[in-house]
């Protein structure tokens, strides 16, 4: 349990999308159309590595896809950023795996490649704010980049904007549609009124052939991340809305969950409790203006970085380096 309560978004987001089922239909619903037109999904594999460093992995999580394209192999690079506010250099992250991608293929081919195969990389953002970033590469330089363009390094990524308020449409087959919903509207303040739709998404993806896995690892991402989301809420709104057999289904799952975490009552007392004594203790040092982190805090769900926020509060010299410790989650050296 330890490790979906401290980083619920990288878990959720690597179990759903290393289900090939649904990154074929992602990839089907999204990669833009002359991508589409040459890749074969058939030849889709996933592949298990993952290349954001462990001091990132509460803001980045990621998926590579190998596939052939136009004939060649090929790869999709799926970087999620699951910070509250957009990354302005998302591309020097992409530009620092892609090298990592290409040695990795050279090491597969064991000698065999002559060339370094195409990556599409992609961007699925899911934050509080909609997407401000310019996907090309090249606008991020100053000066007259046209002029020099044989020596600056260029690329665009394919963006995906989940966050509350865009106009991203949502495709694809049911598993899909659950999911990115899901994600979609777990930060919306009025989540708990979109439960009942987000549910019955839900518990339609039973039938499908990712069946309860699916529905266990969607509910648990729904108690994680949701304020004050109980057992007894959701059995009592599957007992509201749905039909005898959806009925059984959630309140079956939500039970052995229930069975399952027995701490994440306790570890949630504890979260809150953090949360509580940080907002007095900004409230008590830099006033009011110390309350405009609290949106960012109350995102956070490991506790170990709420402890180290908590230590940097009284070590830190004013409001500006406290915001920069809770970037980086680290806490400033006494």
């Amino acid at each position: 349990m330890d490790k979906n309560l401290s980083n619920p978004h990288d878990h959720f987001f690597r179990d759903m999308w290393s289900d090939r089922d649904l990154a074929l239909d992602f990839l089907r619903n999204y990669l833009p159309t002359p991508v589409l037109t040459v890749a074969d999904l058939d030849t889709l594999e996933i592949q298990k590595d993952s290349f954001v460093e462990k001091r990132l992995r509460d803001y980045f999580s990621d998926i590579l896809y190998r596939l052939t394209l136009a004939g060649e192999p090929g790869y999709v690079y799926l970087l999620f950023e699951h910070k509250s506010h957009p990354e302005r250099w998302i591309h020097l992250q992409h530009l620092e795996y892609m090298p990592q991608i290409w040695r990795l293929f050279l090491k597969q081919e064991k000698g065999r490649g002559r060339r370094l195969p195409i990556i599409v990389p992609m961007l699925f953002y899911h934050g509080e704010t909609t997407w401000s970033g310019k996907p090309r590469f090249a606008e991020m330089f100053a000066g007259p980049v046209d002029r020099f363009k044989q020596y600056v390094p260029d690329f665009e990524y394919v963006l995906f904007d989940f966050s509350p308020h865009s106009n991203e449409e949502i495709r694809g087959q049911v598993l899909l549609r659950a999911a990115l919903m899901l994600m979609r509207h777990v930060f919306d303040p009025g989540v708990h009124d979109r439960l009942p739709e987000i549910l019955k998404l839900i518990l339609d993806v039973s039938e499908t052939k990712s069946g309860l896995r699916a529905v266990e690892t969607m509910l648990r991402y729904l108690f994680n991340e949701v304020p004050d989301l109980t057992v007894e809420k959701v059995k009592n709104m599957a007992e509201k809305h749905f039909a005898k057999e959806k009925k059984e289904v959630v309140m079956t799952v939500a039970e052995q969950l229930r069975k399952e975490g027995i701490d994440i009552g306790e570890r949630r007392g504890a979260r809150k409790t953090l949360v509580k004594s940080l907002e007095m203790g900004l409230n008590l040092r830099f006033g009011p203006k110390g309350l405009t982190c609290m949106p960012k805090i109350n995102r956070i769900q490991k506790i170990e970085r709420l402890e180290s926020l908590q230590q940097a509060l009284y070590t830190v010299q004013d409001l500006s380096e406290f915001e920069r410790a809770m970037e980086t989650g680290r806490r400033r050296p006494s």
